[in-house]
């Protein structure tokens, strides 16, 4: 018996009594012409749940996990409502029984109608236990249980939608009688409506789970940003270019060129990749220059009197600057005739000046943009994988040519050089074919200038710096574009190639530094270039044999630190390391000697011996900044994030940070600000050829009196400091009550003499650190005669090391919390994860989003990043060796360096989810890469795993243990790691201890 709404609301109390439960709800809930409606809205909803379901499978057979587990929450959310609404409508409504009449359907029909609504329901008890199973192990990250219940979800989930429509419409459609059919025919046109609504949302959530990325770029704009004059002058230029005004808009252009200055602008729009969003910015000069050369290409009479106008001052420039070969000089009389015939010339002129001292990726940034042919687009050939932004062609051609035939790398190659997806994003369009011969049409610094030179000097400066350029695919890429050069000139680079890949090792010391990879034990990082690091310094076939004693050969004791005061808003415990005895001393070794930052002190000891050095008798520190640890790090003061001991050697020269760990403070302590003469942090700088003593400069302070012109207000050093050449480099952070700005500066490294300071590259906040203390370390990298840094406030930028000139500024998206749909937060922990640049790429693992990206390390370009979720925990980037990126943490993962797909983790089946358990065993401390392995500390033990991308011999997606190494005693809280040689150096919380391979 059907219940009209309201009809008992006056009843009394017993007459209530007399109905049953689904009478109360329909009484409560319901109303016939809602319960009318609702068979079309079910269908409506089973046809949107199998769309979603069809969505969900080809977005995992594709690899995109991310999409497609919100596809997938998405179909579930759906199904739970059809649920809702199915179980509505039959405690209102008789069940609908299939006609009996053979006029209307035949026997063999009804039998069918029946075997198919049987196994519908049968199956539809089922699917919600599956489907909730399947969901859970998936967001538990058990990923290969996942898979092999899924396996059967998703075939029953389909099926039961699939056949849950086919019942509606031999119910309600095809074998409804007439008369129903007729009374019934309002109601289907409304259903129609709602059903297009319903498929309308459907669109809505496939579209906000595939194409959005859930993120934002929330980030500050940057401060070097074009001003509201020069975007007006850029607007007014184009208006110019439409109305047909070449000249004034060419005059406009070249103001904007003389005034630049430092400013940067953005370029197009943002980039996606999994979740994150980028924007990237070039200087505006450069960005003036490029875009003159695209507008005198497109206006060929204008480029006549304009390039005879220039030529003569272009061609006396040129010769001088070839006597005098003065790099800056040449830096800037190539962005001012870059639109010029000799622009190109300039261009190689200036990649040959980074040649001579070793900046591979400096000279490739010069070369790469004088022709399109060198770099791929986002719009790559059909049929073949997209290709996110405007990327080196030698890394997309080995991408995309690996595993074909002969004839299909042939077709792929036309495809890509008979693309306008050739061009460069930036760079002004060239031709659509790879020309080995000048084009006589061509203008500016694409004009006399031949594509085989250009190939030439990429594959020298690949060379030169094969650990940060991909020499490999370089030379593959070269040989092909000698095959499909004319005979004399194809064969002429052949051999040229051929001899420059067998070239003896240039140099023995590296170009790629940062703290922590290049050099690992304190060779020098100048100008110089070299391919691989001392053979004493690091095993280079580390074989599988080794094994060390069980007890350390010598020990020397260490400041215990905590992190009790550490407001930093992440879940607990800390990833890699205790609360209670942190893990914050990294030693570098040089010419035998061990030396540790001990944060109030540097402390060397013997690395045979472990004796004290230089004095074994005294046992004196080598520098003492005279603090206690109780008055370094006072308890109880609100802190974000925790004290690190980190040093670097060059030249046999030490320099490290020192004074008070923090490097923005709550409140001011001058009237302009936090900072000014009272800055608490300093550097110094250590003389090791005469055991230690001070070099003239130091110890260098902020508020010396030869920086009073320089704004450092409310300035502190903000991380270890980075030698290189004759300079060193150091972030330096400034905090007032607006926020917290970061920039770097470079310093003579003798004397202490300030060099240059950049613009401010990040601005904004820490979470949390409103009302707390900020306890920083900004790490540095220099690679190929560029210096890359990741502020950790929503930016990654690319510098000139020797001007401190942005070359490109790349601002990436941040999560935002959501309460309703936590998400980890344990990335908050990395706070020592400098950029690392391998094969081309710059690999980033910032501490205000989850993801791990990988930017290209000529242009910004964005390449790839992971999801929010698989690498989360992860605060380490230990290396790129071969075709892996190895990130530490909690975990170990093995990332495809190329894709960012993740290939095997360590243990495998957990993930860093919201209330997830910590693996088991967990990693505790910082591990490191030597030869093929990748040495990972957990509490007592080190495990040893293969580096490269796991194969046949790993069982699912864990790699195999080589070796466990028992570090004891002292190693139950974790250990930082180093290997020197036949010594295998472990920095656990209160001890250093050195270990002998047998």
């Amino acid at each position: 018996m059907r219940l009209k709404f309201g009809l008992q609301r006056n009843v009394g109390q017993s007459n209530q009594s007399e109905h049953t439960v689904p009478q109360l709800i329909s009484h409560r809930f319901a109303s016939p012409s809602l319960i009318e409606f609702l068979p079309h809205i079910n269908v409506s909803l089973n046809a949107l749940a199998t769309l979603l379901l069809l969505i969900g499978l080809v977005l995992i057979k594709r690899k995109q996990e991310l999409a497609h587990r919100r596809v997938m929450l998405a179909t579930f959310g759906v199904s739970v409502v059809f649920l809702i609404s199915y179980l509505t409508y039959h405690a209102n409504a008789d069940s609908k029984h299939f006609p009996t009449d053979p006029q209307v359907a035949s026997t063999q029909v009804r039998y069918l109608y029946y075997a198919i609504l049987l196994s519908h329901i049968v199956l539809a008890a089922i699917v919600p236990l599956l489907a909730i199973g399947s969901i859970y192990l998936g967001l538990t990250g058990q990923r290969a249980l996942h898979r092999r219940v899924s396996v059967i979800t998703w075939p029953v989930w389909f099926y039961v939608s699939i056949t849950g429509i086919l019942v509606y419409l031999m119910l309600y459609q095809w074998y409804a009688p007439v008369g129903v059919a007729t009374a019934w025919t309002a109601a289907q046109h409304a259903a129609k409506q709602v059903f297009c609504r319903l498929l309308l949302s459907g669109v809505c959530i496939v579209s906000l789970s595939t194409s959005c990325w859930g993120q934002d770029i929330t980030a500050q704009a940057p401060a070097q940003l074009a001003t509201a004059a020069e975007r007006l002058t850029i607007a007014q230029t184009g208006e110019l270019i439409e109305a047909g005004e070449i000249d004034e808009a060419l005059r406009l252009l070249e103001k904007l060129l003389d005034e630049a200055e430092d400013r940067m602008v953005a370029t197009t729009g943002p980039q996606h990749a999994a979740t994150l969003t980028t924007q990237r910015y070039i200087p505006l000069a450069q960005w003036s220059g490029q875009r003159t050369v695209a507008l005198l290409q497109q206006f060929p009479d204008t480029a006549a009197k304009v390039l005879a106008r220039q030529r003569e001052p272009a061609t006396l420039a040129l010769e001088q600057l070839q006597k005098t070969k003065d790099l800056r000089a040449t830096q800037l009389a190539a962005l001012r005739f870059l639109a010029t015939e000799l622009g190109g010339q300039f261009q190689l002129f200036m990649s040959d000046l980074y040649l001579e001292r070793g900046w591979g990726i400096a000279a490739s940034q010069a070369v790469e943009s004088i022709r399109g042919e060198t770099r791929v687009g986002a719009n790559s050939p059909p049929g073949e994988p997209p290709v996110f932004g405007s990327l080196a062609a030698p890394l997309v051609w080995q991408q995309l040519a690996a595993g074909r035939t002969a004839a299909e790398q042939e077709r792929l190659w036309q495809a890509l050089f008979a693309s306008p997806s050739l061009r460069s994003s930036d760079a002004p369009p060239s031709s659509d074919r790879p020309q080995t011969s000048p084009d006589p049409g061509l203008v500016g610094s694409q004009a006399a200038v031949d594509l085989n030179d250009i190939v030439l000097r990429l594959v020298i400066a690949a060379t030169m710096n094969s650990e940060s350029l991909d020499a490999p695919a370089t030379r593959a890429w070269g040989f092909e574009v000698a095959r499909h050069s004319n005979a004399a000139a194809g064969e002429k680079l052949k051999s040229a190639i051929e001899q420059i890949a067998a070239w003896p090792p240039l140099a023995t010391r590296p170009t790629t530094v940062d703290s922590f990879h290049w050099p690992p034990v304190g060779q020098d990082a100048g100008t110089e270039d070299a391919a691989a690091p001392a053979p004493d310094d690091r095993d280079a076939t580390d074989p599988v044999h080794r094994a060390y004693v069980s007890w350390p050969t010598w020990s020397q004791p260490l400041e215990r630190f905590s992190a009790s005061s550490d407001r930093l808003a992440a879940s607990k415990p800390r990833v890699a390391e205790s609360e209670r005895a942190t893990l914050p001393y990294f030693p570098v070794v040089d010419k035998g000697i061990v030396f540790v930052n001990e944060m109030t002190r540097i402390v060397a000891y013997d690395l045979e011996t472990g004796a004290p050095w230089p004095d074994a008798k005294t046992g004196l520190s080598l520098f003492d900044s005279e603090l206690s640890a109780a008055s370094y790090l006072p308890l109880g003061y609100p802190m974000i994030g925790s004290p690190r001991g980190t040093l670097h050697i060059a030249n046999h020269c030490l320099y490290a940070r020192m004074g008070s760990p923090i490097t923005g403070r709550i409140q001011s302590r001058s009237p302009g600000g936090a900072g000014g003469d009272t800055s608490l942090s300093y550097l110094v700088g250590l003389d090791l050829s005469k055991q230690g003593s001070m070099l003239p400069g130091f110890p260098l302070h902020l508020s010396h009196a030869d920086l009073s012109n320089v704004d450092f207000n409310g300035a502190e050093f903000d991380g270890p400091p980075l030698a290189w050449g004759d300079m060193l480099i150091v972030a330096v952070a400034q905090r007032d009550h607006v926020g917290l700005r970061r920039s770097i500066a470079a310093f003579d490294r003798v004397t202490g003499k300030l060099l240059w300071k950049s613009g401010v590259l990040g601005s904004g906040s820490v979470t949390g650190g409103e009302h707390a203390n900020l306890i920083a370390h900004q790490q540095l990298t220099l690679a190929g005669g560029r210096l890359y840094t990741n502020t950790n406030l929503g930016a990654i930028a690319c510098l000139d090391p020797t001007t401190g000139q942005v070359q490109w500024l790349v601002q990436y998206s941040t999560p935002h919390d959501n309460p309703s749909f936590p998400k980890p937060d344990r990335y908050r922990y990395r706070d020592l994860t400098p950029c690392l640049v391998s094969a081309g790429l710059v690999y980033c693992a910032p501490q205000d989003t989850p993801e791990i990206f990988a930017l290209d390390a000529l242009t910004g370009e964005l390449v790839w990043s992971t999801d929010d979720l698989s690498v989360a925990d992860a605060n380490q980037l230990l290396g790129a060796p071969g075709d892996a990126l190895i990130v530490g943490g909690d975990r170990l993962v093995w990332l495809d360096k190329r894709t960012g797909r993740v290939a095997a983790t360590f243990p495998g089946s957990t993930t860093p989810i919201v209330g997830g358990a910590l693996p088991n065993p967990r990693g505790l401390g910082r591990g490191t890469i030597s030869g093929q392995h990748v040495y990972w500390p957990t509490a007592g033990e080190i495990y040893v795993f293969s580096a490269q991308l796991p194969g046949a011999d790993a069982v699912g997606d864990t790699p195999t243990i080589v070796r466990r190494i028992e570090v004891a005693p002292g190693g139950g809280n974790g250990v930082n790691v180093l290997i020197v040689g036949e010594t295998l150096l472990v920095a656990s919380p209160s001890r250093l201890m050195a270990y002998r391979a047998d």
